[in-house]
């Protein structure tokens, strides 16, 4: 359970101007920062969980399609690696690491021909998953550790720029290793470690205050 200083700064994470919020975490301290009625029980339906239009039950069963949408906030919430309340969702070792490359590899081919039918006739692009977002829009990375185990999110960074060279990544990560600074590089994401004394507190502070303006988004 989050405090109440980490449940203010989580809503205020959540308030910036991004089209949609992608969360790796299971748990759903995200929501209850923004509607203080959220709750949800394990393995129970929920009236704030959507399932976009897609034709394939398996994209919908391994959590690519689903989302979270809350009354009075103006952003999809998605559990990229699972959520807490339907376990069988959860992404944990390199099996289901494996599991989820092999659908996105077989999703990816879909969003692309999508994606050239909108851009072709003019249309708005309708994203289905949370993969469209992380594809085709620009990402900022806050408070996530993408090392080098996070398989599938380096598979799609790597994707991004193959496919969508257009698009960009910013990486806020004030302790980054050698390693994984050298393998965003590689593959065009921008690092940005900021100044960081070990208060991770404050440094999160500074970052929504310039985000907020719009200084680096």
């Amino acid at each position: 359970k989050a405090s109440d200083d980490e449940e203010i700064m989580l809503k205020q994470f959540a308030n910036l101007p991004f089209d949609a919020i992608l969360t790796a975490n299971y748990s759903y301290e995200l929501e209850k920062s923004v509607c203080k009625e959220f709750k949800l029980s394990s393995g129970r339906s929920s009236k704030y969980r959507k399932v976009t239009n897609f034709e394939s039950k398996s994209f919908v069963r391994d959590n690519l399609c689903t989302y979270f949408e809350l009354p009075n906030f103006d952003k999809p919430i998605w559990h990229i690696h699972g959520e807490a309340g339907k376990t069988k969702t959860m992404i944990l070792g390199h099996y289901y690491y494996g599991k989820m490359l092999s659908n996105m590899n077989a999703y990816l081919p879909a969003l692309i021909s999508r994606y050239k039918s909108a851009q072709s006739s003019g249309r708005d692009f309708e994203c289905r998953s949370w993969i469209d977002y992380f594809l085709i829009g620009n990402i900022t990375i806050v408070g996530l550790g993408l090392n080098l185990s996070e398989l599938d999110l380096w598979w799609l960074v790597n994707a991004k720029r193959r496919r969508f060279s257009d698009t960009k990544i910013t990486f806020y990560k004030p302790d980054i290793s050698t390693e994984e600074e050298l393998l965003a590089e590689t593959y065009g994401v921008k690092v940005i470690k900021g100044d960081f004394d070990g208060d991770y507190i404050k440094y999160y502070e500074k970052l929504i205050r310039e985000l907020e303006k719009g200084e680096k988004l």
